[in-house]
């Protein structure tokens, strides 16, 4: 079981690391931004494999971070690379006005 307050922490100040706002992860992730401010409080839980994996890849962390099993901050293996990241922030922004 995931802590859900290590999880939205983490989220958190990942996100803030990464100068995005709930909105532009929103868009990366496809991940609707009040479903992530609840993770991020602490009040959505068991998230899927599948949206911890969305989430770890846009923030370039690894799932054991993101979920608090461990301190080491590994990159996921099948992360998105910075290119691809800058295009998804891009058309985030784009779609943001």
């Amino acid at each position: 079981m995931v802590s859900n307050i290590k999880l939205g922490a983490n989220i958190k100040i990942r996100r803030k690391e990464l100068g995005l706002s709930i909105a532009q992860l929103s868009t990366a992730t496809n991940i609707d931004k009040n479903v992530l401010k609840k993770y991020e409080i602490g009040m959505e839980e068991n998230p899927s494999f599948d949206v911890l994996s969305v989430i770890s890849k846009v923030l370039l962390v690894d799932i054991d971070w993101l979920t608090g099993k461990t301190e080491v901050r590994r990159q996921p293996v099948n992360a998105y690379s910075d290119t691809v990241i800058k295009e998804i922030l891009d058309m985030a922004n784009s779609l943001l006005g």
